[in-house]
């Protein structure tokens, strides 16, 4: 009986010690990747994108009318054409105060999105993303054909503040880049489909980015940020287009 008793305690214990190291692990990697600046954000705008090509066309337009520094469309397109709202998204596009768009993993265009790009100014790509894992790292740069293709983040920030983004590009920081949360999700001004409420001093200046942001769970993911959410703690915690806004503060911060 006393050996049985003894086998159990000691499986506890190693249940509570595997249990603790794991919690302190982390705990360890949240201080690595969150390192949370005080305020709302209020050099980037967060819009969520329309449901269709033509709407989105309409909101850039609306968006540009108030004088962004930059405006940044975060979507990938169907691969079917839809010959009338590619053409007012083109024209959006083109009109546009600056535009920077995404393509797919670096590796070519996705459907229509390479019909549309074509006359666009400038575009990054994106990391791909896991929905079982914690966002971890992104790369600042790929190398293309011996040339570094850099990536929307760094994209952005340079359409914003051109001395600040080379001047974290040239510090050589080793690749891939740990990714670091400055701000959490509910520190960014952010306007739904429609833009209502917006006026020209919530955008005239700053960075506008144009992606989904809810209310579904597609395309969020997991962040160590999630543990400052006690609604989250078993759920996707940020947007992609919100990882994207804090890349772009990493660099315009410094932040490595």
């Amino acid at each position: 009986m006393k050996k049985v008793i003894f086998i159990t305690l000691g499986v506890i214990v190693v249940v509570l010690g595997a249990g603790f190291i794991y919690i302190q692990s982390i705990y360890l990697d949240m201080k690595k990747h969150v390192q949370l600046s005080e305020g709302q954000e209020e050099r980037i705008v967060l819009v969520n994108l329309a449901n269709d090509r033509a709407s989105i066309a309409g909101q850039i337009e609306t968006i540009n009318n108030f004088n962004p520094t930059c405006i940044a469309l975060v979507a990938l397109f169907p691969k079917l054409k839809e010959v009338e709202s590619d053409s007012l998204l083109k024209v959006s596009i083109n009109q546009s105060n600056t535009l920077l768009q995404t393509k797919h993993q670096r590796i070519g265009y996705y459907g229509t999105h390479k019909d549309i790009m074509q006359s666009a100014g400038d575009y990054g790509y994106l990391e791909p993303l896991s929905g079982e894992e914690f966002v971890h790292s992104f790369y600042l740069y790929r190398l293309m054909n011996e040339k570094k293709d850099f990536n929307l983040a760094y994209k952005i920030a340079e359409a914003y503040d051109t001395e600040k983004a080379h001047s974290y590009k040239n510090r050589n920081i080793s690749q891939p880049q740990l990714f670091k949360i400055t701000k959490l999700a509910t520190d960014f001004k952010r306007f739904n489909p429609k833009l209502e409420g917006m006026t020209k001093p919530d955008i005239e200046g700053k960075i506008v980015l144009v992606g989904y942001l809810g209310p579904s769970l597609e395309d969020k993911y997991h962040t160590y940020a999630r543990f400052y959410y006690d609604e989250t703690k078993i759920g996707p915690d940020m947007y992609s287009t919100e990882i994207l806004a804090n890349q772009v503060l990493m660099i315009l911060d410094g932040i490595e």
